[in-house]
């Protein structure tokens, strides 16, 4: 995080703890105190096999350890099951200690937080590191944000090592929407530590977040000085940029465009290279640096999906190349978030090209196929659109599901009265009106509405033969809204 002067010699003592797992259990040894440590670094490192392992290194040589039964209530504490096997394990643990207490707290929910804070503090005068970053987020999580930030200069008379209580108020300000705070703290922060990249991304983040362009440009300017090769701490100053200080676009765009060709096996910076690009109005240049990557990482979903999102030609292309390097094809929740999105961006050309080279490979469901077919009609295929709806084994089924099936039953009609097959339109309607006017008249406003748009349809076919390709046309541009 930025704040330990030790570092080094905690990689150093992980190291060595991961290096003692291949050997028999009886050859390991670690004091206390280095079991305590290893446990605490692996969890800024989200390593749960090692603090695993701590806990049953522990177990062996110091099976009274007050401080690793603590650490034990931390594991529970943040594991899957959080709330019930922590409860267990504290109600089971007497034990008095301000970490087993905080975990208490975050299980047992007070009514009174802002009261059960106050008394642990009253308490205990000792915070070491780990006491004081768990207390802190506790408050946060109880929603005791003001409350921590009026016992700052209390909490700072009990805290072991300052900087680390500062920067862990500092994040639940940041949590909290307190830029303001964040801003001073960040200050602060950097008095004690200059050249922490951290710091001055914290920083600036706060000075644009609260409009100061002078402030945010010169935190910017060491941020990106300090951050050298910290490819995430760039990616969130240049999420910072897109959202707050688009003053800084042209500073972002060569920032990343350098962290992009540095990680050319990464997608996360062409991907917010193109986003800034685009922001900047440069939307052909975004879209080709898209399209380089992918022709280079085919198998990447992330770099196919953004690419799609520019409505392309080539979609069908674009795809198969994909699922050719993929073999497991695209996961099904993907796949639906992928076509809704593509429908509500309007990429229609793209969402006709996935759905067509997907569904040459696998059966489409009714949540498929309603997009798939209003992409081919809103691209003037109807005779792929007629030709879709004959290969379905259950157009009944297909037609069961109101909000999937009048929009589909609009296509399908009208396409096939753009390709002149007045005859299986004709019959299409006799099928499908009693139902339709069924849920015209017991269906809420907005699927009565569409109901009464699709009986509309098929009253014109009465009036108007496919013979009459000026009025159908005219009336399929207006749906697919290309007026």
């Amino acid at each position: 995080m930025g704040y330990y002067d030790d570092d080094n010699e905690r990689e150093e003592l992980l190291a060595r703890f991961k290096e003692s797992l291949s050997r028999p259990a009886a050859e390991r040894y670690f004091d206390e105190d280095e079991l305590v440590a290893v446990f605490d670094y692996a969890g800024d490192l989200n390593d749960d096999y090692v603090r695993t392992e701590v806990l049953l290194c522990g177990a062996r040589l110091y099976p009274d350890s007050e401080a690793l039964a603590d650490r034990k209530a931390l594991y529970y504490l943040d594991g899957d099951d959080t709330d019930m096997m922590a409860r267990e394990y504290v109600a089971a643990d007497q034990r008095s200690s301000l970490l087993c207490d905080i975990v208490r707290l975050q299980v047992q929910h007070p009514e009174n937080p802002e009261e059960a804070l106050a008394y642990l503090m009253d308490q205990y005068n000792d915070f070491g590191d780990e006491e004081t970053i768990r207390f802190v987020l506790t408050a946060g999580d109880l929603g005791c944000y003001e409350w921590l930030k009026d016992k700052l200069p209390q909490l700072r008379k009990k805290a072991n090592y300052t900087p680390v209580l500062l920067y862990e108020v500092m994040s639940e300000a940041d949590r909290y929407g307190d830029n303001e705070t964040v801003a001073a703290l960040a200050e602060e922060l950097i008095e004690n530590e200059p050249f922490s990249d951290a710091y001055w991304m914290s920083l600036f983040q706060a000075q644009a977040r609260l409009g100061r362009e002078d402030d945010a440009r010169n935190a910017f300017a060491y941020a990106r000085e300090l951050a050298d090769d910290n490819l995430q701490l760039k990616l969130q100053m240049a999420e910072t940029i897109y959202r707050h200080a688009p003053y800084l676009r042209a500073e972002a765009i060569d920032m990343i465009r350098d962290a992009a060709s540095a990680n050319p096996e990464i997608y996360a910076p062409t991907d917010c290279l193109a986003g800034l690009l685009e922001q900047d109005g440069r939307t052909d240049e975004a879209k080709d640096t898209v399209r380089r990557y992918f022709e280079n990482h085919p198998s990447e979903y992330d770099a196919m999906r953004h690419l799609l999102a520019f409505d392309i030609d080539d979609a069908e292309q674009i795809v198969t190349q994909y699922l050719d390097a993929n073999r497991d094809g695209i996961d099904d929740d993907d796949l639906t978030q992928l076509v809704h999105s593509l429908l509500f961006q309007g990429s229609i050309k793209s969402l006709s090209g996935l759905l067509t080279v997907v569904g040459s490979r696998q059966a489409l469901d009714i949540d498929l196929l309603a997009p798939w077919i209003e992409a081919l009609f809103r691209e003037g295929r109807y005779d792929v659109v007629v030709a879709v709806f004959a290969c379905l084994p259950d157009t009944e089924a297909v037609l069961s599901v109101p909000i999937r099936s009048l929009p589909i039953a609009a296509a399908v009609f009208m396409s096939m009265m753009l390709t002149g097959n007045d005859k299986a339109a004709a019959a299409f309607a006799d099928n499908t009106r009693p139902t339709f006017e069924s849920l015209m008249a017991e269906s809420p406003l907005l699927v009565s509405l569409s109901a009464r748009g699709v009986l509309a349809l098929y009253d014109a076919a009465k009036v108007h033969t496919s013979a009459d390709v000026a009025f159908w046309q005219k009336a399929a541009e207006r749906i697919a809204d290309k007026e």
